[in-house]
């Protein structure tokens, strides 16, 4: 039984040293199914980055620092980019919450929070200071429960706990980027209608 124990013992040790072995070679550059993997996601990446930002094949926006960033309370940065379109100028605003002031974390969360809107005095207005969100009950919004108008759906505590930073993001034209110019329905289907005439909708968001 020892013997068998020991051989199974040094046929996995054989297996995670020819594990190695193949990935040494993928980026040795050698020959290989792993290599022939690895170039169709690395071609696959490339494809998904043109889809999104329009640039060309793996290329990625030059725009890496916001238009503005604006502090909003302690450990809490709003961040700006004005994206410009032929009708307009469509600023995407997101949240920025690091889990410790003096410091990054080795991880962030990217949280989208979809469709909600905030209230402000009853009417659906762009999310500021004094408004709730949408979705809330009273309960919810109730005083120290981590509800914000800039976290709608209180997940900013939750990921602090786990140790990462957060970013938090809102549709076009919902939320911390609601437009009053641009209202109802026509918020989605605008965008429906720039990509039906070749713009990269998806880099709005």
């Amino acid at each position: 039984g020892a013997a068998d124990m020991q051989a199974g013992a040094t046929s996995t040790q054989a297996g995670v040293v020819n594990t190695q072995s193949g990935r040494a070679n993928v980026w040795a550059g050698n020959a290989g199914p792993e290599t022939a993997a690895l170039d169709t996601w690395l071609n696959r990446r490339a494809v998904l980055i043109q889809k999104v930002f329009g640039s060309g094949n793996g290329i990625l926006p030059t725009g890496n620092n916001p238009d503005k960033i604006q502090e909003i309370q302690k450990q809490v940065k709003l961040l700006f980019w004005n994206l410009r379109h032929h009708e307009r100028t469509v600023t995407s605003t997101v949240v920025y919450a690091p889990v410790r002031e003096d410091a990054v974390a080795r991880s962030a969360v990217l949280y989208h929070q979809g469709h909600h809107d905030c209230v402000c005095k009853g009417i659906v207005r762009k999310c500021r200071p004094g408004c709730s969100g949408k979705y809330w009950d009273e309960k919810a919004s109730g005083r120290g429960t981590g509800f914000t108008w800039w976290d709608l759906d209180n997940v900013t505590r939750y990921f602090h706990h786990l140790g990462h930073d957060v970013f938090i993001l809102s549709m076009p034209f919902y939320g911390i980027n609601y437009d009053e110019k641009v209202a109802g329905v026509d918020r989605h289907w605008r965008m429906s209608k720039w990509a039906a005439t070749g713009e990269f909708v998806m880099r709005y968001f």
